[in-house]
């Protein structure tokens, strides 16, 4: 099995959504270690940072030769026609919405 993203049609062995639940999941082992009414707000902010720092390499719009909007990430080389705050937007908020769940079908501390 691979994954395509429609938008760019990047092509991946790797579920793209793998690096985002394996948070999540430590997010629930750790709160079950150490249960604390802040958790699950500072696992929010933690993984806000994480979503600015992975943004920070990148840089655009800029134009090409003929004038189209690209995005490139100084940090990989990597270019992109699409804005990459619309991905990072939507793991943000599925990530967060994850925690939200969880945070309400674990036990309370």
């Amino acid at each position: 099995v691979y994954y395509v993203d429609a938008g760019s049609q990047a092509s991946s062995w790797e579920n793209p959504l793998k690096p985002y639940l394996q948070r999540v999941v430590e997010a629930g082992k750790r709160y079950l270690q150490q249960p604390k009414e802040s958790f699950f707000d500072e696992w929010r902010s933690s993984v806000w940072e994480q979503h600015k720092q992975e943004l920070e390499p990148w840089h655009g719009p800029l134009a090409d030769a003929n004038g189209q909007s690209y995005y490139a990430n100084s940090l990989t080389g990597a270019s992109t026609w699409q804005d990459p705050r619309e991905n990072a937007q939507y793991f943000l908020e599925m990530e967060n919405n994850l925690l939200s769940s969880l945070q309400h079908m674990l036990p309370a501390p």
